[in-house]
């Protein structure tokens, strides 16, 4: 099955939405990411997602998606693992700062 990317964008919905990550509800009016596409044989679909489960999930290839239902991943888990590799980040920002001189 192949599937087309139509649009991604930053918006607020009209009305609550579950998060296609963590499960948990997007209310209407909260800013979120909403990303649209088509899959053959399944038609169009839209997708509703917390900013930072938006982030979380940018690493994951198709079978992550194919695997994870939502709501495996917590919010909490998404945020703990925001913060970790944004600590890694600082690290290596100073490690290379300071390797330079």
């Amino acid at each position: 099955m192949s599937e087309t990317h139509i649009s991604d964008k930053v918006g607020k919905p009209r009305k609550a939405h579950w998060c296609r990550v963590c499960g948990e509800m997007i209310a209407a009016s909260e800013t979120c990411h909403i990303y649209r596409g088509v899959a053959d044989g399944e038609g169009f679909y839209t997708l509703y997602f917390h900013p930072d489960c938006w982030e979380y999930s940018r690493g994951w290839d198709g079978a992550d998606w194919e695997c994870a239902s939502p709501g495996d991943v917590s919010r909490r888990e998404v945020r703990e693992w925001l913060e970790t590799e944004s600590r890694l980040a600082s690290a290596a920002r100073t490690a290379a700062t300071t390797w330079r001189g």
